[in-house]
């Protein structure tokens, strides 16, 4: 996705390049073979699929950035129940990681892939980036892929509070 130049404002430069990640569980399959089904392909196919968004859709992304997957959005895959995608900073990795400047002009911007629930899609739109991280906080949910983690706002409750 770095390769080519995002269509940022102008005071967004920074995030001109950027390049996805995804952290997956140490058990999940990453190789050709191990990929029998779409249950185990679906974080390469999002990363494919948003890796062309921006230059196709002339956008580009940054952090907190929310991707939702169908208006409305469905289930990103049979064995789960998430909706959307969320972009958040390698937090799981040293600051230095955050960026890599390659040349005098381009320095790339990393931004890790997190699947979401609808739910915590609506509550991110209604509260803010912050307030979903804190719910996150709560419920100790990490960035590393698990399908059957908790939905940390799945009570209608906290949407509409």
């Amino acid at each position: 996705m770095s390769l080519l130049p995002a269509d940022v404002p102008e005071d967004d430069n920074e995030w001109k390049y950027t390049e996805l990640m995804m952290y997956l569980p140490s058990s999940w399959p990453v190789n050709k073979e191990g990929i029998e089904k779409f249950n185990d392909y679906w974080p390469f196919g999002w990363l494919r699929k948003l890796g062309k968004f921006p230059l196709e859709k002339e956008t580009w992304f940054c952090y907190g950035d929310t991707i939702p997957n169908g208006d409305p959005p469905e289930p990103v895959a049979p064995n789960n129940k998430f909706t959307s995608m969320l972009l958040l900073p390698p937090i799981r990795e040293n600051e230095d990681f955050y960026s890599v400047r390659v040349s005098e002009e381009k320095t790339i911007r990393f931004v890790v892939v997190s699947p979401i629930y609808q739910e915590e899609l609506e509550y991110n739109l209604t509260h803010g980036l912050e307030a979903l991280l804190e719910k996150f906080d709560e419920y100790d949910v990490n960035d590393i892929v698990d399908v059957c983690r908790v939905n940390t706002c799945e009570s209608k409750d906290l949407i509409t509070d």
